[in-house]
């Protein structure tokens, strides 16, 4: 009987060790992945990544503030001002492809899309392929 309680205190206490690390661990993952993110745009980074390699291509972490920088409605002139050149195009189906790069997270590129319609923005997302 002595030798169940011993086992299962050890076997406690690993458990409760296990815990005591998640519990550290889980923020600190959550604020390294919220790190490679920023809220802001910046048009001239952006533009400094067109024909970067997949793997040094840092665009992705604009993504998130790509919402306020092209809006639906924009102008293809007005999209290339602020975005550059795209890194592919075409204009039979009038798509702009710009690279993203390899996520730090995973091992698919990405890429942004955006879709004109009448020579406007219609719609844009974000891919893997």
């Amino acid at each position: 009987m002595r030798k169940q309680s011993i086992i299962f205190g050890a076997t406690a206490r690993r458990a409760l060790q296990r815990v005591r690390v998640s519990v550290l661990l889980i923020p600190l993952l959550l604020t390294a992945c919220a790190m490679h993110e920023t809220a802001t745009f910046d048009s001239a980074a952006w533009k400094s990544q067109r024909g970067a390699k997949p793997l040094d291509n840092r665009r992705g972490s604009m993504v998130p503030a790509l919402a306020k920088a092209i809006t639906d409605g924009m102008t293809r002139d007005e999209v290339i001002m602020v975005l550059g050149d795209p890194d592919a195009s075409n204009t039979a189906t009038g798509v702009d492809i710009y690279e993203l790069g390899v996520s730090d997270a995973g091992i698919d590129e990405e890429y942004y899309e955006i879709r004109y319609q009448d020579g406007r923005v219609a719609s844009r997302r974000w891919a893997r392929r």
